[in-house]
């Protein structure tokens, strides 16, 4: 009776009601994990989990719901000196842009009511490659005076405030004394830096070898979560177990 109590309460908590069984969309992401992965199904599967947690995020949502309301304009090309003078752009928005994956969530054709399995694979093949290439940005570049004279549009970071582009690049300027010390003396003071330094709102990412088995292991919570949301917990059970042993009889 406790657990049939327990499973309404949480029945009635779910984000996303559905009529009839749910689809395997909502909670099967096995499809996604691949034992010898490329940098591209790695990628994906970073980019579903993100995606399905903003989904059970009513921040998330919010944030999403800002942006469909912007301008097509602004929503296709986000540019720092346009977006800050925007009534509709919120400093949580403006930093979220800020984020390599954002465009896979800040998505008003998909985001949040359709399962990032359900978007079409066309789709989702353009959007992991743009976040492939905004994770694979210039770490470090070096700027010539014709192109930072301008200081005003290029938002330099002082003594009184740091400054971000939406993209996370912050622009510095830099003075090396290159008598004071050797290479390896000046790598480590830039490197200290850098630690001592870093934005609290761009976090170092994980490595690659950690990311596989975290990423795959917040999907298997979602799909939990999802389930038994939806199912009582021996439903929920017995669903799951199906549903391995068919994907087990289609790899032999």
């Amino acid at each position: 009776m406790q657990h049939d109590t327990l499973f309404r309460v949480l029945s009635r908590r779910s984000r996303w009601p559905i009529a009839g069984p749910l689809p395997d969309s909502e909670w099967d992401f096995r499809s996604l994990f691949h034992q010898h992965a490329n940098e591209r199904q790695r990628f994906e599967l970073r980019a579903a989990v993100f995606y399905e947690y903003a989904r059970e995020s009513a921040a998330i949502r919010k944030l999403a719901e800002q942006f469909s309301k912007l301008p097509r304009s602004l929503q296709e090309e986000i540019e720092l000196s346009r977006w800050s003078n925007h009534r509709l752009i919120t400093r949580k928005l403006f930093f979220f842009t800020g984020l390599p994956f954002s465009h896979c969530i800040l998505w008003p054709k998909f985001f949040p009511k359709t399962p990032w399995l359900e978007i079409p694979i066309s789709e989702r093949y353009t959007a992991v490659t743009r976040y492939i290439e905004r994770t694979s940005a210039t770490l470090f570049e070096i700027k010539g005076y014709e192109e930072v004279k301008d200081w005003k549009e290029w938002e330099i970071s002082n003594e009184e405030a740091r400054r971000f582009k939406t993209s996370g690049i912050e622009y510095l300027p830099i003075a090396i004394n290159w008598t004071a010390g050797s290479n390896d003396q000046i790598i480590a003071a830039f490197a200290d830096w850098i630690r001592h330094n870093r934005p609290k709102q761009f976090p170092p990412p994980r490595s690659d070898a950690s990311r596989k088995n975290v990423t795959a292991a917040f999907l298997t919570r979602i799909a939990v979560v999802r389930l038994l949301h939806h199912y009582s917990h021996f439903d929920a059970l017995q669903l799951s177990s199906g549903a391995w042993c068919k994907h087990a009889k289609a790899a032999e």
